[in-house]
């Protein structure tokens, strides 16, 4: 989104349009990709679909997660997940999200404390861990 590349590429068009309706104050997309931290047992086989987010106090889902798995290291569940997109933009005029964002994902019984009762998730920074060899994006977050 920095608009620097001057030659045409696909799907150009479409993220000008994006930035400038980002610009704007106007929400080009409804959910936005986030890391997350996950309650429940360890999640150990892949999972065959997506499974639901609702808010962290509750009430219908708004969301879904992708490519759960227990992560080793941190002792937790990690995911890739969309939520509702709020219009909120860091200093460089990409989408951001609030760390620390509570919301409850909807588990199949095998990973849940209790069958059919949502688990407990938050919002967390990506990379879920600092990497052996830093890619740019955590030179440049320094």
């Amino acid at each position: 989104m920095s608009g620097k590349k001057k030659g045409d590429y696909i799907g150009k068009q479409a993220l000008e349009k994006m930035k400038a309706d980002l610009k704007d104050g106007h929400k080009p997309y409804k959910l936005q990709l986030v890391g997350f931290e996950i309650g429940g047992k360890p999640i150990d086989e892949y999972a065959p679909d997506f499974w639901l987010v609702s808010p962290g106090d509750g009430g219908d889902p708004c969301g879904f997660i992708t490519s759960p798995w227990y992560h080793p290291e941190k002792g937790k569940n990690i995911a890739m997940g969309y939520i509702p997109f709020d219009g909120t933009l860091n200093p460089n005029g990409f989408p951001k999200w609030e760390l620390g964002k509570k919301f409850k994902v909807h588990l199949p019984d095998i990973y849940a404390d209790e069958p059919g009762v949502p688990v407990d998730a938050v919002t967390v920074d990506v990379p879920f861990t600092e990497s052996f060899n830093a890619n740019t994006r955590e030179v440049v977050k320094g």
